[in-house]
């Protein structure tokens, strides 16, 4: 998209808690006003409060997780989906075949589709399905395209920190916002 570097400016915070509430909403309404163009809400019941200030804003977008939470505003652009029909389908398939492991934990992501976004690119300006699948193909392909993060750590074990995820993506400013 001939971006540069810092181009894209991010900032995040954590709320404490998955609820939708008044200063959840209050938050969300204050970086709108502040000039944020869309809020990742992954956190349960904050997308109704992250919903209801882009609503009010009216110019606000919304990045749902999870689920295709699409239905839920019109300012849900997308949402970053765990594919999870698919996952449980493979592993009653895997119960049937007599191949499930059983008692063991797996991390599921791109690699196994296990991620992704919903079908429907009709909330996006400047992005469709065919630029999104050559993305998704190019990280699935590339294991270090991303640097390797797997979950809160690398690839030794340690945890990853905003110092890190800033040399990962240098295309992004963040900061931490409270």
């Amino acid at each position: 998209m001939g971006l540069n570097e810092g181009d894209i400016q991010m900032k995040f915070g954590y709320t404490g808690n998955f609820e939708a509430t008044p200063e959840n909403q209050t938050k969300a309404a204050s970086w709108y006003e502040a000039g944020t163009d869309v809020i990742f809400s992954c956190g349960g019941l904050i997308l109704n409060s992250v919903t209801a200030a882009a609503e009010a804003d009216g110019s606000g977008k919304v990045i749902g997780v999870d689920v295709d939470q699409q239905g839920e505003s019109e300012t849900v652009i997308t949402s970053a989906m765990k594919m999870l029909s698919d996952t449980v389908y493979n592993a009653l398939d895997a119960k049937e075949k007599g191949t499930f492991p059983g008692g063991q934990n797996d991390r599921l992501g791109i690699k196994e589709d296990a991620v992704g976004l919903p079908n429907d690119f009709s909330r996006f300006n400047s992005f469709d399905e065919a630029q999104y699948n050559v993305i998704y193909e190019k990280i699935k392909e590339d294991d270090n395209l991303l640097g390797n993060i797997k979950g809160n750590e690398s690839e030794d074990g340690t945890e990853i920190t905003l110092a890190d995820i800033k040399e990962i993506c240098p295309l992004i400013e963040i900061d931490e916002v409270n």
